[in-house]
């Protein structure tokens, strides 16, 4: 186990700075690195994206960033500070995580987004119309029912699409500006209309934060800053979106060129 130090501030992280130092991750003490001594640093506000087959590290990889292991070598830093001294709480409340299947609460719309009643209200309907989404909760609903921020949310969200709970915790994002964001497959399930809402939304909403996507299709990440190809735990390529696409002998360029959806980005 490693030291514990307390990085307790409110204005931790102020960057997003991400930084891994010869980081190696077993699931078991007697079972293969699934990490295996990776050495990473991705500077304040880039936009990532992940790529390698199933099993190269990928969601271990997010997984380790939030501190889902107790114990791991080398180090894992935010802004400079090693993360196994954080106190739990405070490392997930200052990231944003959205998966592959978003939860969300058996509770109103407002308390969604905003769970600690932390915003007002302008700003919420603010960022659901930003979203295209807000009409959804103000019209179409029987009467009597409540609708706007007091919308209920059903049980295992039964009311909402795939699509529109994505898009609630994309505006949970908007709304704290957390500067790590972390999307593991969030696009798997969606269609292609609420994806282009996303990537805008990425684009528009978080020019400061750190995104990291894992990608389901190769175009979900063509407007990243860089990319990030893992295989066997190991840091493959990692270098800037344009000069992996130009270059014909990397690994990146190999999977464009065998995607026929992807060839209008080849150029």
């Amino acid at each position: 186990m490693k030291g514990e130090q307390s990085h307790k501030s409110v204005d931790w992280p102020t960057k997003g700075v991400l930084e891994f130092q010869n980081v190696s991750v077993r699931y078991q003490p007697q079972l293969p690195k699934v990490l295996n001594d990776l050495n990473l640093k991705i500077e304040s506000g880039l936009k990532v994206g992940i790529l390698g087959r199933t099993g190269a590290g990928k969601s271990t990889f997010m997984a380790s960033i939030y501190k889902s292991f107790e114990d791991y070598e080398g180090n894992i830093l935010i802004d400079g500070k090693e993360i196994s001294g954080c106190d739990l709480k405070n490392l997930r409340k200052s990231i944003t995580i959205i998966p592959q299947d978003p939860h969300l609460f058996e509770d109103t719309l407002r308390k969604n987004l905003d769970p600690l009643d932390e915003k007002e209200d302008y700003e919420i309907i603010h960022v659901l119309q930003n979203l295209g989404i807000w009409q959804k909760f103000i019209i179409g609903v029987a009467e009597g029912e409540k609708t706007g921020l007091n919308y209920k949310i059903e049980n295992d969200s039964k009311n909402l699409s795939q699509g529109e709970k994505q898009l609630l915790c994309m505006g949970r994002a908007m709304l704290h500006k957390n500067k790590l964001i972390l999307l593991d497959e969030a696009t798997a399930n969606i269609d292609v209309i609420t994806e282009a809402k996303i990537q805008r939304t990425i684009t528009e909403n978080f020019g400061d934060s750190t995104v990291l996507m894992i990608a389901h299709r190769l175009n979900t990440i063509m407007f990243c800053d860089k990319i990030l190809v893992l295989e066997n735990g190991k840091k493959l390529e990692y270098d800037d979106l344009n000069t992996l696409k130009k270059n014909p002998q990397s690994v990146f360029r190999k999977m464009l060129d065998v995607n026929e959806d992807i060839k209008e980005y080849i150029k």
